[in-house]
């Protein structure tokens, strides 16, 4: 069938670029910027990463909606036009540049993105959150489809994603056969003039993204690798975004900036032109970015009802699903129990994310710059970690609690998924317990006891005598954090 002939193809060769046709006082703008299209390929955005490998996404026909949402890896779609619904959409002709300068409406909730970079900034007012801005700046404008379409052709970088449009919802209709687990899919419309580029993302669904007109190209890459891209850590506002951005034309990523981009050793690429698709599976981490040489770029996402989480029924703090039953406000006692329950967590999901100090560090280098807003713990010590700290009572409680969860589900998904799905877990565990502004401060202070054996590491394999969380009554006991 389609999914077993479906193959993937290795090849290091990387397109040659299409110099834009766009003004010349744009042009000498965008090479004020760093931009070089004669230099520098579309896909060479990497090409400074040692050793690393583009790979061809394998293809497949469209199998149907319900079947594709069984994928847990990315492939190019094909035949979506031949669909008896998809067929019958009037966006195929009507979201073309020349036909939308007919359409007498306007955008009430455009980005309107610049070429310039801010850091990240911290909000004191906030005392219990973290509330650092992603470092993508842009503003909110309202337009005319004219106005937009004009905007595109001067060089304005226009985004309208992820929304809806009374106008032009229609022209995407009938898509009643798209349904997953008989649920109707998410529908949205995504609108971009060329030179925007998003930053590395992952959705918590599975997406089909498919191009209407214009062309869009697509960088997907393996949820493991996740800590090597820069994603802000989870209490982050924009946890599901990396710092780093993919843009056409633009130098190749630095990457003595991003130091862990080094362990990076393959992405896939694409273009996409109308009717082209791509499936991208949840969480598997992807940017787009808009060709210079199009005038605008539309395309539509067909997103799966259902994130991974609810689709796995996974007891999860980050959802909110989940919450561990709170002992006491003291310090101590607290820590203590997140690091019991964080023992547990990392061996029932039956996955390793390595030693406290690796974590640590890994947090560290997804806090940059950030990290100057983490906030230590006073008079903190190794005691703090010690199950000892808790009273006979608490600690019964607890082990209770424990010993009530289920994560037998969470074990038949993609490694790679179950990574990234992990550290979200560990991450909100961490803010349920001490707070997001002592996040870092909490796995600082772990690697340090652990290294030190003043406290069980993950596996009870520590130098004390503390004992081990209870062994879960689903699932298979793994050594974790």
């Amino acid at each position: 069938d389609a999914f077993s002939e479906a193959t993937t193809k290795k090849t290091k060769t990387m397109m040659t670029p299409r110099l834009p046709s766009l003004p010349l006082v744009l042009l000498l703008d965008l090479t004020r910027h760093g931009y070089s299209f004669e230099k520098y390929g579309y896909t060479d955005v990497l090409k400074e990463v040692p050793g690393i490998e583009k790979l061809e996404l394998p293809t497949l026909g469209f199998p149907g909606m319900e079947e594709l949402a069984l994928l847990e890896t990315p492939a190019l779609v094909t035949g979506l036009m031949d669909h008896p619904e998809a067929r019958r959409w009037r966006a195929w002709e009507r979201w073309k540049a020349e036909s939308l300068y007919e359409v007498n409406d306007w955008f009430g909730n455009l980005e309107l993105h610049s070429r310039g970079e801010r850091v990240s900034y911290f909000d004191d007012r906030q005392e219990d959150r973290l509330n650092l801005n992603l470092t993508r700046p842009y503003s909110i404008v309202e337009r005319t489809i004219k106005e937009f379409l004009d905007g595109c052709r001067n060089g304005e970088l226009l985004y309208s994603g992820g929304g809806e449009h009374p106008s032009f919802n229609p022209d995407v209709k009938p898509h009643t056969s798209f349904t997953v687990d008989g649920k109707p899919p998410n529908v949205y419309l995504y609108w971009a003039c060329p030179g925007v580029c998003d930053y590395l993302h992952f959705d918590c669904q599975g997406v089909l993204l498919t191009q209407v007109s214009g062309e869009k190209e697509v960088f997907i890459m393996d949820p493991q690798h996740f800590s090597h891209l820069s994603y802000y850590p989870q209490a982050h506002l924009n946890n599901r975004y990396s710092r780093m951005q993919l843009c056409p034309g633009a130098a190749p990523v630095d990457v003595d900036a991003f130091p862990r981009l080094k362990n990076l050793k393959q992405f896939y690429h694409t273009t996409l032109k109308p009717g082209d698709a791509v499936w991208i599976p949840a969480y598997w981490l992807h940017t787009i970015a808009i060709p210079w040489h199009v005038p605008i770029s539309t395309s539509v996402a067909i997103k799966d009802p259902v994130d991974l989480e609810e689709k796995i029924n996974l007891p999860s703090f980050y959802k909110g699903t989940l919450e561990p039953p709170w002992l006491t406000q003291h310090r101590g006692q607290a820590a203590a129990a997140f690091h019991l329950t964080l023992r547990y967590l990392q061996r029932s999901m039956n996955v390793s994310l390595s030693e406290a100090r690796t974590v640590y560090e890994t947090l560290q280098q997804r806090l940059e710059p950030d990290k100057a807003t983490q906030r230590s713990f006073p008079t903190a010590t190794c005691k703090m970690l010690d199950e000892r700290a808790l009273s006979a009572h608490d600690r019964e409680h607890l082990f209770t609690w424990i010993e009530s969860l289920n994560f037998d589900s969470f074990k038949g998904i993609e490694p790679g998924v179950a990574q990234v799905v992990a550290l979200r877990e560990v991450e909100a565990l961490t803010e349920t317990y001490v707070g997001p502004l002592n996040l870092l401060a909490m796995f600082g202070l772990m690697a340090k006891c652990v290294d030190a054996g003043a406290v069980g590491d993950a596996s009870g394999m520590g130098k004390t005598a503390a004992s081990s969380p209870p062994a879960p009554k689903h699932g298979n006991m793994k050594d974790g954090l």
